[in-house]
This record gives C-alpha cells, sequence and structure tokens, in this order.
C-alpha cells in the first residue's frame, strides 16, 4: 500500500514537472512567434515607407517635369522672337540706319536665352533619370532586402548591385580611362554628384553619378562587367518612362535617398 502510494505521488510529481515543462515551452513559442510577427510587422512597415517614399518621389519628380516642360516652351518662344527681332534689325543694320551694338545686343540676349533653355532642358534629362530610380524602387521595395549573399539583383528593367568595395566621386577617372580605352569616346555622365535637380526634389546624389548608356547595348553590358568585376555598387535601368525616349541608364554609386 505503502508503495502504491509513493508510486502515485510520483506519477504526480512527474505530471507537475510535464505540465511545467510545456508551459515553459508553450510561453517560449508563444514568445518567439510574438517577436517573428513584431520582426514581420517592422518589416512591412518599413516596405510601406519606401514605396510611399517613390511614390511621393514619382509625384514630385512629373509636377517638377511638367514645370520645366513649361518653361521650355517660353524659352524657346522667346528665342523665336528675338530671332525675328534680330532680322530685323539685320536689315536696319545693312541700311546703314542703327548702329552694330544694337545688333549685337539681340544677338547677346539671344544667347543667354539659349544657355537657359539648354540648362533646363538638362534638368529635364535629369528628372528623367530620376523618374526611372523611382519606379524602379518602388518595385524593388517589394522583394525580399539584399544580403551579403545576394548582392546582385535583376528584374525586368532594373539591376542592383551593392558592391563590396567603397565609391566616390575621386574614383572617377578609372572609368573614364576604361570608357575612353574601350570605346575610343568620353564618358557620357549625364549628373555627377549633387545638381539642381536633385536639390529641388529634396534627394542625396553627392556620391553618385549617372552614365547615359543604355544598359542592354554593348557599351552599356561592359560597364556593367566592369563594375561588378571592381565592386562598385551599381543600378542599371534599362527601361524609359512612358511619353520619354531618355530614362535609361546606369546609376554608380548607392541608390539616392531622400533627405527631406
Amino acid at each position: 500500500m505503502k508503495n502504491k502510494t509513493n508510486f502515485i505521488k510520483i506519477i504526480q510529481s512527474l505530471i507537475i514537472i510535464s505540465f511545467l515543462v510545456f508551459s515553459a515551452l508553450e510561453t517560449k513559442a508563444q514568445k518567439i512567434n510574438s517577436q517573428s510577427k513584431t520582426t514581420e510587422n517592422n518589416t512591412n512597415l518599413l516596405v510601406d515607407k519606401q514605396i510611399e517614399l517613390a511614390e511621393r518621389l514619382i509625384k514630385s519628380t512629373e509636377e517638377y517635369k511638367e514645370s520645366l516642360q513649361k518653361l521650355s516652351i517660353l524659352y524657346q518662344s522667346d528665342i523665336d522672337k528675338q530671332k525675328e527681332k534680330l532680322q530685323k534689325r539685320q536689315e536696319l543694320f545693312q541700311l546703314g540706319i542703327i548702329a552694330r551694338r544694337e545688333l549685337e545686343t539681340v544677338e547677346e540676349d539671344i544667347k543667354k536665352i539659349q544657355s537657359k533653355l539648354s540648362e533646363t532642358q538638362k534638368d529635364l534629362l535629369e528628372a528623367d533619370s530620376l523618374l526611372v530610380e523611382a519606379h524602379a524602387a518602388k518595385e524593388l521595395a517589394k522583394l525580399p532586402p539584399i544580403t551579403a549573399t545576394s548582392s546582385y539583383r535583376a528584374i525586368p528593367g532594373v539591376i542592383r548591385y551593392t558592391g563590396f568595395s567603397t565609391w566616390s566621386l575621386q574614383d572617377t577617372p578609372i572609368l573614364q580611362k576604361f570608357f575612353q580605352d574601350s570605346f575610343s569616346r568620353t564618358l557620357p555622365i549625364s549628373a555627377y554628384g549633387q545638381s539642381n535637380t536633385h536639390d529641388r526634389l529634396g534627394y542625396d546624389h553627392r556620391n553618385s553619378i549617372d552614365i547615359a548608356v543604355h544598359p542592354e547595348t554593348k557599351e552599356g553590358q561592359a560597364l556593367i562587367n566592369f563594375l561588378r568585376n571592381k565592386g562598385i555598387p551599381f543600378q542599371a535601368f534599362s527601361q524609359a518612362i512612358t511619353g520619354s525616349s531618355t530614362g535609361p541608364h546606369i546609376h554608380i554609386g548607392k541608390p539616392s535617398v531622400r533627405i527631406n
């Protein structure tokens, strides 16, 4: 009888211990699940934030482009008017009615307006490039984050490579020499460091350059291979935005980030 009582006590003790162990494991599992959900929620919030930033950049860039296009039309209209004025003054000058200085004044005005138009057109090209990057950033944000084992990523129209070496604008001559030696022409840099466009849209491009070559061309492929071999970070964009033939380019350096 005594042995039976002891046996029952032992069984009861084992049940209690098992219950405590199970409770501890269950609590731990719940904690792990909670941490996992928290991590997942934080990741989702980060993705949503990145997509939101990309959409804001798309909207602000499109508005900026529209203002530049209107400005270009005004500048071109002014140039046409000044050319008509110049033609009339040339006729008057040939007749000896006006002095050469009056002719030169109009020529100088035309050059000033043409300079403003060229600058505006350059800003438009930069805006197109940034718009392509913004659309790509929106799609890249939906993918799992890049890790040390997946430093190279390609989706339709976009290639991103995080690289393994340090890059700065001071390294640009290396690229210029490679391109000149390979294709006997100057590296077509469309944006070097921070520009008016980046300042206006609030993006940090201080340590990046954009190369106006299509990634799928012979030049683009050669440049991409060179960058990968050197471990230089880059993003390559092969799709143009709707309504524009510009946009495809290779962005060298880390992706532009919003600074305001």
